[in-house]
């Protein structure tokens, strides 16, 4: 039962243009960072004789760390959307007669909502990546 649950809702959230929206927001956010900071908007934003090289694996840690704080305010919404949805159509009552416990269900939903993170969280990482291979960057 659980991965059933857990197919349903990863199903689910490639069908809803929202999980679009925040994994190209995300995207966009990372290629611009990336492209700021490596001089691809203008020379000046990078010195050649600094010794900290912004695709380090130091460096993208860093921008990686400042995104994940935007990147929580999705996890709420992701997780409680999977659950409020349920709610909504009072299909609560209807789980609740099936031969399922409470923690195959919650953790079903809960795994589903990770990974849709995880997948967000990829964007993300995609979009450093295409930031620093940027033409015009230093």
């Amino acid at each position: 039962m659980f991965s059933t649950i857990y197919l349903h809702e990863i199903k689910t959230w490639f069908k809803k243009p929202l999980f679009y929206i925040f994994s190209a927001i995300m995207f966009l956010l990372a290629v611009l960072i990336m492209a700021a900071g490596l001089g691809v908007f203008s020379s000046d934003n990078v010195t050649v004789t600094s010794n900290v090289y912004l695709n380090s694996p130091l460096a993208i840690t860093g921008i990686l760390s400042q995104l994940a704080m935007l990147a929580y305010l999705l996890i709420p919404s992701i997780t409680g959307g999977t659950i409020d949805r349920d709610f909504k159509n009072n299909m609560h009552n209807v789980l609740y007669s099936y031969p399922l416990t409470k923690v195959q269900y919650l953790l079903a939903k809960f795994s589903a909502a990770i990974t849709i993170n995880l997948l967000i969280a990829i964007a993300t990482i995609l979009g450093l990546l295409v930031g620093s291979v940027l033409p015009g960057s230093n």
